[in-house]
């Protein structure tokens, strides 16, 4: 599922942002801030080891299971280029998160900082990443826009994740637009309303093509 030498570097991203709310869990207050509501403004406040620990250990464990998923990966002469693709997309979302990780950290110090548009900041910028790559992945069960027409045709897969693919980078941008510009509520709901309006356009576009390439010409 994933080339050899994208695991090591996600095993050295895991391990070091690991190390890293470890040696972070000494300097921060026994109460951190959290939670933001829906305007954007922190209402929350819980335990110093949540923060600096909980996401490092979600990362390691996501890490883990990548590498043993990647142990039952196809082994056909065509592997290794979507090997090598998978490898790069699963360290951007590592990075992403990591990045996530490290402004909850500086929130938790006290900093200046506003999480939640930062967070939107992060996440659009990884789907507009994502969305460049998503027609690169060739069929697969793990990753990409895994319908059950997409898995049956390696045609259906090819348009519909080279259609999805420009969705995805779009997708992106607005969440880019409404973090920076729109009103502090906006960015959830566009990352929402998105994802789910993308879920089903996968859906239909993905059957309908199908559907038409069954059809005798």
């Amino acid at each position: 599922m994933i080339a050899p030498r994208h695991l090591l570097v996600l095993m050295g991203l895991a391990l070091g942002d690991l190390a890293l709310g470890c040696a972070a869990l000494a300097y921060l207050p026994d109460r951190v801030p959290q939670h933001w509501n829906w305007q954007g403004q922190l209402d929350g406040y819980g335990p110093a080891w949540i923060a600096a620990l909980m996401l490092p250990g979600c990362i390691v464990a996501t890490v883990v299971l990548l590498a043993l998923l990647s142990r039952f990966g196809p082994r056909s002469g065509g592997a290794a280029s979507y090997r090598a693709i998978n490898g790069r997309i699963a360290i951007v979302v590592i990075v992403a998160l990591v990045a996530l990780h490290l402004a909850l950290l500086r929130a938790a110090q006290g900093h200046a900082i506003q999480f939640p548009n930062t967070a939107l900041l992060i996440i659009g910028a990884m789907i507009v990443v994502l969305g460049n790559w998503l027609g690169k992945i060739r069929r697969n069960r793990f990753l990409g826009i895994r319908t059950p027409w997409t898995l049956a045709s390696d045609v259906v897969w090819e348009r519909t994740h080279r259609v999805g693919g420009r969705l995805m980078v779009g997708y992106g941008l607005a969440i880019l637009l409404f973090a920076l510009l729109g009103p502090p509520w906006a960015g959830p709901a566009v990352v929402l309303v998105g994802a789910l309006a993308i879920l089903a356009w996968a859906c239909i576009y993905s059957r309908q093509l199908f559907i038409r390439l069954q059809k005798p010409v």
